[in-house]
Order: C-alpha cells, then sequence, then structure tokens
C-alpha cells in the first residue's frame, strides 16, 4: 500500500501529464489553422505552457507531528485557463482568499452558515461552448437579480464550471455553477425559504428555456467532530475550486500517430476541445460575489491597500518634511 504522499504525488503526476497533452493540443491546433495570426496564437500560448510545465516542481513533505503535503512551485506561469498548474495555483490562491473573507463575515455575523446551490443547464455541442456560457451567466445573473431570490440570503458566491461530456464523435459541454449562499434562522421562516422546485421554476424562467433545468441545494451541516465551520469551508472551496475538471480535457481513444514514440504522453486531449474552451474562457469573470460577500472583499481590499501604504513608508522621518529644515544650500 503506498503512502498518502506518494499518492498525492502520483496525482499530481496524472495532473501534470494532462498538462502535456494540453500542450500537444495547442501545438496541434497551430499546424492545423489557416489564419496565421491565430497560428501564432495557439503556437505562442503552447510555448507558455511548456515553459510553465517545464519549470514545475512538486515537493512533497511529510512532517512527524502533522499529516503529508504536497506543495507545487513554477518559475514561469503562463496564467492560461487550460493550464492545470496555473488553474491549481489560482485555485488555491483563490480558496485562500475566500476563506479569509468568510472568517471575516463571521466576525460581524457568527451565525452565518452556507447553503450551497447548483444551477445547471442541459449540454450543448461543444462547438457553441461560447454563446452557451454567455446564456448561462446571463441566467445566473437575471436569477440573483429578483426579488425573491434576494430575500432567500444575505450574500452569494458564485462559481462557473465547465463539463465536457459526450464521446469524440460528438463532443458536448454543460455549464454550471456552484453557489455558495449565506443563510441565516431568518432566511428559512415561510415567505423568504425557496423550495427546490420553485429555484427550478425560477431559473427556467430566467434561462428562457422551454425545460425543467436541474438544480440542486443543501445546507451545511455540522461534521462528526462536530465543527460548524469546516462544512462551510468546505463549500466555498467547492465554488471556487476550478473551471474546467482536468479530466474533462481527455479522450478516451488517443490516436497513435499523434505524437512520436518518443514522447508520447499518457493521455490524449482533443484539440477541438482546447479551441472551443480558450474562446470561451478568454477574459471571463468566472467567479463573482454579492451581498455580504462583496462588503467583505471591500473591506479586505481597503486593508490590504493600507497596509501596502504602512509597508512603503520609510521607518526614519523625511528630512525634507522637517521643521528643522531651512531648505537647499545654494
Amino acid at each position: 500500500m503506498t503512502s498518502p504522499a506518494k499518492r498525492a504525488a502520483q496525482r499530481f503526476r496524472r495532473m501534470l501529464d494532462t498538462d502535456k497533452a494540453i500542450i500537444a493540443a495547442h501545438f496541434a491546433l497551430a499546424r492545423r489553422e489557416t489564419d496565421p495570426s491565430r497560428a501564432t496564437f495557439y503556437a505562442a500560448r503552447g510555448y507558455a505552457m511548456q515553459t510553465c510545465y517545464r519549470t514545475t516542481r512538486i515537493v512533497v513533505h511529510e512532517p512527524d507531528d502533522d499529516a503529508p503535503y504536497t506543495t507545487m512551485h513554477t518559475a514561469r506561469q503562463c496564467r492560461s485557463r487550460t493550464c492545470q498548474v496555473c488553474q491549481r495555483i489560482h485555485a488555491r490562491q483563490t480558496r485562500r482568499l475566500h476563506h479569509a473573507l468568510l472568517e471575516r463575515i463571521w466576525r460581524h455575523t457568527p451565525e452565518m452558515r452556507i447553503s450551497l446551490l447548483t444551477l445547471s443547464m442541459r449540454n450543448r455541442p461543444l462547438a457553441e461552448a461560447k454563446p452557451a456560457l454567455e446564456d448561462f451567466t446571463g441566467a445566473v445573473r437575471r436569477y440573483y437579480a429578483l426579488k425573491e431570490v434576494k430575500r432567500s440570503h444575505h450574500g452569494v458566491l458564485i462559481g462557473v464550471e465547465a463539463a465536457i461530456r459526450g464521446d469524440d464523435a460528438n463532443p458536448m459541454i454543460g455549464w454550471h455553477a456552484h453557489c455558495a449562499q449565506l443563510i441565516t434562522d431568518a432566511c428559512m421562516v415561510e415567505g423568504r425559504y425557496l423550495a427546490i422546485m420553485r429555484i427550478r421554476e425560477l431559473f427556467r424562467d430566467c434561462l428562457r428555456v422551454d425545460y425543467l433545468p436541474q438544480c440542486w441545494i443543501a445546507a451545511s451541516k455540522p461534521d462528526p467532530d462536530g465543527d460548524t465551520r469546516q462544512p462551510d469551508r468546505n463549500s466555498t472551496t467547492e465554488a471556487v475550486k476550478y473551471c474546467c475538471k482536468p479530466v474533462s480535457y481527455l479522450s478516451a481513444n488517443p490516436p497513435k500517430d499523434l505524437f512520436g514514440a518518443a514522447d508520447a504522453p499518457r493521455f490524449h486531449v482533443s484539440p477541438d476541445v482546447v479551441r472551443y474552451l480558450t474562446e470561451a474562457l478568454h477574459n471571463r469573470q468566472l467567479v463573482t460575489m454579492k451581498g455580504a460577500w462583496a462588503k467583505a472583499r471591500k473591506e479586505h481590499c481597503a486593508e490590504q491597500r493600507t497596509a501596502k501604504r504602512n509597508r512603503r513608508s520609510p521607518s526614519s522621518p523625511d528630512p525634507f518634511q522637517s521643521d528643522e529644515f531651512d531648505g537647499l544650500p545654494f
């Protein structure tokens, strides 16, 4: 049986193998494109991700008094939405930020807890990834603008995620959103609480479709140890984890002639998946917040700016600002 540290290292290795296949898909797109500007774009993305991939280092830590854990370091981040290394680093930073915001909310309102709502839409062809994302984000925005929905929570953190389904011959994409809603006991009374069927009906009207979309909601419950705060942190992590699951990129039947024998990856990623996802996610804000979440973020950013100014201020007084300075000597 392998140790927890080795299992964690194997997970990171599979993630890097997926990244390697995504890089190869970028180069395949560059060779296939007839537009020189688009070919240059995909080639530059591929080289940037390749540099990020080659400079990534995974360190397994096994402390004596704590559980083993792994850390990832890269010297050249490409910051691409399809790069698994950068997405994992970004998810770690985002998770820390929103956990800090949650602690700030608890200091103001200790009884606040989270209910996790998932909104989804039907699958659409992969070529319609960008218009499908526009339709879905517009529906989520209209849903949380409803007065009936606003009364049911004190704030919401929304994270949009893609799920690639289907097969290689007919790839499909579906968008869904994990919404971490802040609630108190006052939100559970009659007149403010929304049942799941009512949520589905409202979201159907906002999505402007003739079918009833799949939605799911659950309030966080204390874990077996009696901790009431850790499930809320887990719900927050679920909302901001990533924009697309790494396994969603993979193809079931990789062609044998796509790569050379010396550099054959373990996985294959369809170039079409990379192309349509890159177009859909370019310059898109996938994490938004409203209500108490936005207020906590504003206070957090104000404190960060104040601390940054204090760090930049000199430790000793400026002689030009002193009362004893009479002016320049000439």
